[in-house]
């Protein structure tokens, strides 16, 4: 896949964009992204279309879900940074097909995609079971978690969802008391960014899986959920510019606070920062209103005042 890093050689905390690399890799992730974000698009029209509209829309989602699979799309993961971007968009694209699933499974080539979506899975779940197994428990192991998850969901393969599980178990067991996460404290001023990225993809491990959250994963993902709300009011003078020594960078994915909203009581600084903001992210196949929806007993509503 040729992936590369955005960030400068020799920076150990992956916290410090190289402009060069940046622009380097926007040229080689937009032609493996640009479809990804077409099924996202197309999943999400079928949705909101009326049943009439429903079976041309289903069909032409079909023939793009069916040339990523004939083509074996990011089969060629070869290196750690080909596998953190498949993740995002194997997980992106096993959402899109969740979406429309009932429009798809009867469509020409449906055996196709869905081996082509399980085995994608089954390879980024043995990444991620490999890395946890080493001792990874960072953002990179949730979002494997989320592409293992949806992708075991898509196909009706409970092992994959029994993975996600796994990552999604491990992932709120490192939610300190005060809701900060230790990998992501190391990323000095990104450290905000990356607890934020990290609660995103928690909080969608559970919006796919919503049945089966013990009381002691609700309560993690609480914490750190509210620890990112509060912090994301003092970038500058919070606990994440202590711990660093640095100020934090303002995020510049908005959209990733929808996903953390519903395990927040006091939601004010969030809604600032959404304001306005449509709420859709590549990486959570298209529009979160279908994630969201599925987190459908919020937390806070059960909170003792």
């Amino acid at each position: 896949m040729a992936i590369g890093t955005r960030y400068t050689e020799g920076d150990k905390s992956y916290s410090q964009i190289d402009p060069a690399a940046e622009a380097r890799e926007q040229a080689v992730r937009q032609p493996i992204s640009a479809p990804v974000s077409r099924i996202a698009r197309l999943a999400d029209r079928w949705r909101t279309a009326v049943d009439a509209d429903k079976p041309e829309i289903a069909a032409c989602l079909q023939v793009h879900l069916l040339t990523q699979a004939n083509a074996q799309a990011m089969m060629g993961a070869t290196s750690q940074y080909d596998a953190f971007y498949r993740e995002w968009m194997i997980g992106s694209l096993a959402i899109s097909y969740l979406k429309a699933r009932s429009g798809l499974v009867s469509q020409h080539g449906a055996d196709t995609v869905q081996a082509w979506l399980r085995t994608s899975g089954q390879q980024i779940a043995e990444t991620n079971i490999r890395r946890l197994a080493s001792g990874k428990n960072d953002n990179h192991l949730y979002w494997g978690g989320v592409a293992a998850m949806a992708s075991g969901l898509a196909t009706d393969n409970a092992k994959l969802v029994a993975v996600g599980r796994r990552i999604r178990a491990a992932g709120l067991r490192a939610v300190a008391t005060n809701g900060t996460l230790a990998a992501e404290l190391q990323r000095r001023a990104l450290s905000f960014h990356y607890h934020l990225f990290a609660a995103t993809a928690l909080s969608a491990m559970i919006a796919l899986d919503p049945s089966s959250i013990p009381s002691s994963q609700r309560a993690a993902m609480i914490r750190v959920a509210t620890f990112v709300a509060r912090e994301a009011g003092q970038l500058d003078s919070g606990v994440l510019a202590m711990r660093t020594g640095v100020a934090q960078s303002a995020e510049d994915h908005p959209h990733q606070f929808y996903l953390i909203r519903p395990w927040v009581r006091d939601t004010a600084t969030i809604d600032v920062l959404i304001a306005g903001v449509d709420p859709t992210y590549q990486f959570l196949g298209g529009n979160l209103d279908w994630l969201l929806a599925r987190l459908s007993d919020p937390p806070r509503s059960r909170r003792p005042k």
